[in-house]
């Protein structure tokens, strides 16, 4: 027993140590833009930025709870703040690998079900695909003679990043909440399945798709409470996409519904366009779309500043959440080593 403490204590010490140096990298090289541009910004601006940020993440925490407290009634905004920072900071040092798994760990961690855990995170990304789909179209509407001016030749991404976006959207409704497909498609797949293990496997994955499927269903039964959530997406993307607009007033003249729409093209754009020669597709979708409209500089200065709120101020609340956690593990795995040395 004393050696399997042992052992557990030295693995969680090397991981902290991995995590550390992650984080040391990251900070040194992928947020090393932002950093730089945080100390050119006007104090002001910088609290702003913060503020809208901020808003954001404890809206998107009470947008978790609802969920989750479907199933986990002890579950509060907070353990929803901390786990939307929990999952920016893994996708972070994972590079964007660890984001789904460590969204349902972290369900996992406060009581839910691991099958429980992928229902909650399915409702989360259909009712944020919904929220940005929806600001899409009506920024379309609104706004295609200035974008036919500016950038007639996206036009066509963004009806095919809407189209994608809707397409995930029924998918995953559809195939967690269609028994007869599930059924079909289980079948097929063991028709061509001759080994022992893999048809364990796939006994195992179906068990998993029936609980996603009742999670699911659990959660739409609630008419009133499926609206509330799409309204919580709604308000919390608001926040985010007022950041540039925030950042430029001053120094542009154009409406803030202009910028807004500008933002929703970008994130619904960014998920069909590949990334070239390395850029993130968010970058370059946002660069193309309001360099015409502010220059090149501030719309770089305006598209780290958003990354900022959007991307490292999340990261460095979930760094000092997980750090804490480890921490506080770590004391009671040495005090468990201390007790088991003092017994024998």
């Amino acid at each position: 027993m004393q050696k399997k403490s042992k052992l557990k204590f030295v693995g969680n010490s090397l991981l902290l140590l991995i995590i550390i140096a992650i984080i040391i990298y990251v900070l040194k090289n992928s947020l090393h833009d932002i950093i730089w541009q945080l100390r050119q910004t006007d104090i002001e601006i910088l609290i702003g930025v913060v503020i809208l940020g901020m808003a954001y993440q404890m809206i998107e925490g009470v947008n978790i709870a609802r969920i989750t407290q479907f199933f986990q009634k002890s579950f509060t905004w907070k353990d929803g703040f901390f786990c939307a920072a929990y999952v920016v900071f893994y996708r972070v040092i994972s590079f964007g690998s660890g984001t789904s798994v460590s969204e349902i760990v972290y369900y996992h961690k406060k009581g839910v079900q691991t099958s429980e855990g992928i229902g909650i995170a399915a409702m989360h990304l259909i009712n944020y695909k919904i929220a940005v789909m929806l600001f899409a179209i009506i920024g379309l509407v609104f706004q295609l003679p200035e974008l036919y001016h500016h950038a007639p030749k996206m036009i066509p991404f963004i009806l095919l990043g809407v189209a994608v976006t809707f397409v995930v959207v029924f998918a995953i409704i559809f195939l967690s909440s269609n028994q007869k497909v599930h059924v079909w498609l289980i079948e097929k797949v063991k028709k061509h399945l001759k080994k022992e293990k893999w048809l364990k496997r796939l006994e195992k994955v179906n068990e998993q798709i029936f609980s996603l499927r009742r999670a699911i269903k659990s959660i739409t039964e609630d008419h009133l409470g499926i609206v509330k959530l799409l309204a919580i997406n709604v308000v919390k993307l608001v926040f985010w996409y007022s950041i540039p607009f925030f950042v430029l007033r001053d120094s542009h003249d154009f409406s803030f519904f202009l910028i807004f729409s500008l933002m929703s093209f970008t994130t619904v754009l960014s998920g069909v366009i590949p990334a070239p020669a390395g850029i993130g597709s968010f970058e370059f979708v946002y660069m193309f779309l309001f360099h015409p409209l502010v220059g090149t500089v501030d719309a770089a200065a305006s598209m780290l500043l958003y990354r900022f709120a959007s991307y490292m101020l999340p990261f460095l609340i979930g760094m000092i959440y997980v750090l804490v956690t480890k921490r506080r593990q770590m004391r009671e795995e040495f005090e468990l080593i201390k007790e088991e040395n003092t017994k024998e």
